[in-house]
């Protein structure tokens, strides 16, 4: 599995290596990514992740976080 070159980061997540989060997902161009996460994340109460920068981190609450994420142009599939 690949995140994808620095090009394809910078194209479809506005990212770029060593700085990529599940929060880059938001400013993907719509209908050109797909969210890959495993049931066990999805399933958890709170998860962590860089705020578009890794100097920092957040905790998020999954519950609050899936309906966002489903609600988006891009694709979310939860792995087994």
């Amino acid at each position: 599995m690949s995140l994808g070159s620095s090009d394809r980061l910078a194209k479809f997540l506005s990212s770029e290596p060593g700085r990529v989060s599940l929060l880059d997902i938001f400013r993907a161009e719509p209908q050109k990514v797909t969210l890959l996460i495993t049931q066990k994340v999805w399933d958890s109460e709170t998860l962590h992740c860089h705020p578009y920068a890794n100097t920092a981190t957040l905790e998020v609450n999954t519950e609050q976080l899936k309906p966002l994420l489903l609600s988006m142009d891009n694709e979310v599939k939860v792995l087994n």
